[in-house]
């Protein structure tokens, strides 16, 4: 008999990419059901089928729920149709695919990137006494006591999901970066700054979501307190808080602080490659259960990194192990400016940490993919 395999991953990029292609090695037949697939340079294994789930749509809450609950429902459809020897390898994208194993009987993995009831008890979207974070809790426990292997990407997560399930049949996996598509590229070269007209200048960057759960609004209060005219910060991205950014700034006059739209996939390696320093930010409700893969992608281009967060996350524990940057809380204004005028005035200091942060990268490849098993 043929060895199938289906794998969920509702935005599938280029580690999804690089796990389905290892599991293809092993398996007859393997399809992917997804909303959208961002290959990068990536290829599919041509034994790998696609199979189409909603795109998923973070403009609001309300269609962030939508396209979550259709994607599990199509997910779930397709698997209770599959042969009961299919194997499952489910991600929590969509949050509610965990749900699927509660339904069939197939064997199943499951990848947790981020913890539910959780991440919404930490943002006090729910209480912990509420009865849907019980009857959730509940289902997890349920779930992960059936699974045959459960995986996650940082030992904070870890730690929280030995809440629902021993310790022992939870393994980490660590993120990596695409070192095939983002590498180091000098400010010759780069055609991001070239075509910004950002010569001369020392960048600090923070390029993802603008969202709830990310503090950037303290990268607008490092604008207004830098005294240098050589160091000018930007803003790449969308997201919830966009407006409230723009109007931050234009209310403080400021003109050291750029926002931009999203760049293309093909410009990505250029816009993140900019960075003199690249900033990674978590609010207090993520810090302890995400790892932010944009803290891989910078380390590939060899940037250092600023992070803001809690300094008991695993992210500040990376970038003190690794010597690739600083990790401050949001109101660490101060010690945020005095590490970036470091970098700007002592050579010697700034190239040691672009060397250690790419160095560091070379410990994060997709070798890692290879872990995961059913």
């Amino acid at each position: 008999m043929k060895k199938k395999i289906i794998l969920i991953h509702q935005v599938a990029g280029y580690m999804m990419i690089d796990i389905v292609n290892s599991f293809a090695h092993s398996y007859d037949e393997c399809i992917l059901l997804t909303g959208e697939l961002r290959t990068r340079n990536k290829k599919l294994n041509e034994k790998v089928k696609v199979k189409k789930l909603i795109k998923y749509n973070r403009s609001s809450k309300y269609l962030r729920f939508i396209t979550w609950f259709l994607a599990f429902f199509k997910s779930l459809l397709y698997v209770i149709l599959s042969p009961i020897k299919t194997d499952v390898f489910i991600t929590t994208n969509p949050p509610f695919a965990i749900f699927i194993p509660l339904f069939v009987r197939n064997r199943y993995s499951v990848l947790v990137y981020d913890i539910y009831p959780d991440i919404v008890i930490n943002y006090n979207i729910l209480s912990e006494k509420s009865i849907i974070v019980r009857f959730w809790r509940k289902l997890n426990r349920k779930v992960f006591k059936r699974a045959q292997r459960i995986y996650t990407i940082g030992e904070g997560m870890k730690a929280l999901l030995a809440n629902y399930v021993a310790d022992e049949n939870i393994t980490v996996v660590p993120c990596w970066s695409d070192s095939d598509f983002l590498k180091p590229i000098s400010k010759e070269e780069n055609i991001f700054i070239r075509n910004n007209k950002l010569d001369n200048k020392f960048l600090v960057i923070y390029s993802g979501n603008i969202g709830f759960t990310h503090d950037v609004e303290v990268i607008v209060h490092l604008a207004a307190n830098t005294k240098r005219e050589d160091i000018l910060y930007l803003i790449i991205g969308d997201g919830e808080k966009k407006t409230l950014i723009e109007e931050m700034i234009v209310t403080a006059g400021l003109r050291n602080i750029i926002m931009m739209p999203w760049q293309s996939v093909d410009m990505l390696p250029y816009s993140l490659g900019a960075a003199d320093l690249g900033v990674v930010t978590l609010g207090k409700g993520a810090s302890f259960i995400s790892v932010p893969s944009k803290l891989y992608d910078l380390m590939a281009v060899g940037a250092p990194i600023l992070s803001i967060a809690s300094k008991e996350t695993e992210m500040a524990k990376l970038i003190e192990k690794y010597q690739i940057g600083l990790c401050c809380t949001a109101n660490e204004i101060d010690r945020m400016l005095t590490y970036i005028y470091k970098l700007v005035e002592d050579k010697k200091f700034y190239l040691s940490q672009r060397e250690n942060s790419y160095k560091a990268s070379k410990y994060f490849t997709s070798a890692n993919a290879t872990i995961f098993k059913i």
